[in-house]
Formats: structure tokens, sequence, C-alpha cells
């Protein structure tokens, strides 16, 4: 194995090549600077990774860190690695506590490694400053204590937990185990993986990104829009059926439960569920009778690469809320179409997989727009339904 130095990134943190491969962001103790070694994943999967604390009071020191977080032990090195078969032992016997650091969405196409918990990369160091009790209200289990020798870290290839422990260890949280071979290392090994149902993907998405008051999960913002896209988009993803009943949308409950006056939160019908979805055989119908106006939110280079829905517009979601803030005469001009109006009821949206069209839809619905409608399946649907496609140029495929 060959290692070059490239670039020093921060102090302590420099880019590295193994075997003439960039690997990005690797943090390695040079001159005392780091506390902590990146581990380096390569195609083998066989980590190099090693290092030998003599003065854990010093290193703490060097990196401006309290002495009391010095939690290393003299002669140990950090991180402590877990074989394949030691975590399945400890699994079986209920000894050890796994935390996947990986995103929902990738545990939701993969499946996740038994008795594991999820707590995502982003959410790391902030989770583990939470209290014992929010910790446990918003991830599920109880928060591990830094004395803790039982913690395991696993992730999709060996990469984020690196990043993970580092988060962690200057609060003393040594002790936690890496298992380095991760999921690739045990699916390649035939290890059983357990599919989460509908309901445990919302309980946990719930918990993930909203805070429960009371007995009532709410947004953490005051509007909560971004937050209940986001529960939204994994959702769609999981094949969950998006449902809200508004009881008196002359009142606006959701608006006024977030906290937040929607001047149009009245576009809705009472008793009516919104966002509204639409089949494929009725879009179908209303593309060729010329009565529905499809609005594709994908972006131009996507529908490049596949071609586009018959008769569809195209309104990439970054422009969205944007978009339909503009007059009559600017819409038209830009997008090349009529811009819809609220009460219009034949408007519809697609994208790719049936995710973007949550956050296009939550953002124009302020605005008015309850009525639009959702081509949940999307172009992968239609595709998979061997319905026709019309190339734009530049496509690859038609």
């Amino acid at each position: 194995m060959r290692c070059k130095l490239i670039a020093r990134i921060r102090p302590g943190v420099y880019l590295l090549a193994v075997n003439e491969t960039p690997h990005s962001l690797a943090a390695f103790r040079k001159d005392g600077l780091a506390a902590a070694i990146a581990l380096l994943v390569i195609a083998c999967r066989n980590p190099t990774f090693a290092q030998s604390v003599e003065d854990p009071a010093k290193e703490a020191k060097d990196e401006g860190l309290p002495a009391e977080n010095s939690c290393r032990i003299p002669g140990v090195t950090y991180p402590i690695g877990i074989t394949y078969e030691e975590l399945v032992a400890g699994l079986d016997a209920d000894a050890l506590v796994l935390i996947d650091v990986r995103d929902p969405l990738e545990l939701r196409e993969t499946g996740k490694l038994p008795k594991s918990h999820n707590v995502p990369l982003p959410e790391f160091e902030t989770a583990f400053q939470l209290s014992p009790e929010e910790f446990t209200e918003k991830y599920g289990f109880p928060k591990p204590t830094p004395q803790d020798e039982n913690v395991v870290l696993s992730c999709q290839s060996g990469c984020r937990i690196v990043t993970a422990w580092e988060a962690i260890q200057p609060f003393g949280y040594c002790r936690v185990r890496l298992y380095y071979g991760s999921f690739l290392d045990w699916e390649s090994r035939h290890g059983p993986l357990i599919k989460e149902n509908k309901e445990e993907l919302f309980l946990r998405s719930m918990r993930s990104r909203w805070k429960l008051v009371g007995h009532k999960w709410l947004p953490p913002s005051s509007s909560g829009k971004t937050e209940l896209a986001a529960v939204l988009v994994v959702l769609a993803g999981a094949g969950v059926s998006f449902s809200m009943t508004i009881r008196d949308g002359a009142r606006g409950d959701l608006a006024s439960e977030d906290g937040e006056s929607f001047k149009n939160a009245s576009c809705r019908i009472p008793g009516i569920t919104y966002p509204i979805g639409i089949e494929f055989e009725e879009l179908a119908e209303g593309l060729l009778n010329d009565s529905v106006v499809l609005i594709d939110v994908r972006n131009r280079w996507e529908l490049e690469e596949t071609g586009k829905l018959p008769k569809s517009q195209n309104v990439p979601l970054p422009e969205f809320e944007t978009a339909f803030n503009l007059s009559p005469e600017e819409f038209l001009k830009k997008y090349g179409f009529i811009k819809p109006e609220p009460e219009d009821e034949n408007v519809v949206l697609t994208c790719r997989s049936g995710r973007r069209i949550l956050l296009a839809w939550d953002a124009i619905e302020p605005l008015g727009y309850c009525k639009v409608r959702l081509y949940f399946g999307s172009y992968l649907d239609w595709k998979a339904r061997s319905a026709p496609l019309i190339p734009v140029p530049g496509s690859l495929e038609p």
C-alpha cells in the first residue's frame, strides 16, 4: 500500500492518496496536531488505522481540549475495532448497542442490521449533547454514557463511522468501537437484514425530524414547512400514502397549530385529504384528451437523459416557489405555458420517483394551490408501464 500526502485541509486534517486513489478528509496525527486518525477504507476494506496515545492529557492539551476529556488509556490504539464474528455474538447475546449512522433513506433501501439503532451522521454530534431524556425521546433508545464499552458504530463502508467517532470522542466516548466492515461486510457475509415496515419508518422519521410537545408531535421550527416536507419525502420514498385531512379549512387548523397564520390556509375543503393523488390510468386519459396540465419538477439535464412524459411542462424544483410568485406574463415568457391559477383542478406534478413533488406542493400550497394533484408514481412508474416518452434535445434514450 502506498500513501501520499496531497494537501492539508485544516490542522490535523489532510487529503491522502492510497495507491494513487484520493481519500478526502482523512485526518491523521502529525506533530501532535490531531487526536484521531481517520480510517482509510480501500476497495478490499482492510483498514490500516491505528493511533496509540502515550500521554492522553498532553494530547488533549495539544488540541485545545480540557485535560478531563483525555478519556484514552495510555498504550491503547484508538478507535477500537470490532470484527464481524464479535459483533454477531454480541448482538445475539444482547450485549451490544449498535448504532447505524447512515441516512434513513439508505436504511429503507438496503435494510438495517438486526437490533441496530439509527442516529444519522449529520445529527451525531448534536445528538450526543442532548440530555438522556431528549436523546431517548428523539431516537428511541437510551443514550449511551461515555463509560459504556458496548457501543458499536456502523455505516455503509466504514468511512462515516470514523467521522462520527471523531465528533463524540471529545465528550469522552473513546470506548465506542467501530465495525470497519460495516454494511458492505455484513452483506457480503450474508448476515440477516431487517426491512422496516411503514409504521416503523414513520415513527423514526418523526423522532428524527420533529419534536414531541406533551403528547403531540410538532415541527421544531415555528412554521414547520421544511421539516414537514422532509418527513413527507421519507414517507413517499417508502411507499407510504401521505394523507392529511383538515377539519375546518376556513379556520386553518394546521396553520394555527404551527403558530403561523397562512392567508390562503382556507383553500382546503373540510373532509378532503391533501395532497390529492392521481393514478397512471387517469393521468394517461387526461393527457390524451388535453384536460391535464402536467408539470415535471426535475432538472433539465434529467429530462435530456431520460426523455419526458408526453405533453409535460418543466419547472425545476429549485425554481418552483419563485415561479409561482411571478406574474402570468413573466411565467409564460420564462416557462412557455400559461401559469396555472390556484383554482385550477387539472394541474398535476411529477418528478422521478414521487419525492420532489411533495416539496414542490409544499412550496406552493401556502399560495392557495391546494387542488394541485400529485402523480406519486412519477417517471419510474410511467417507464415501468412502458408508456411513451418524448425525447428532449440532448436525450440519451427516448
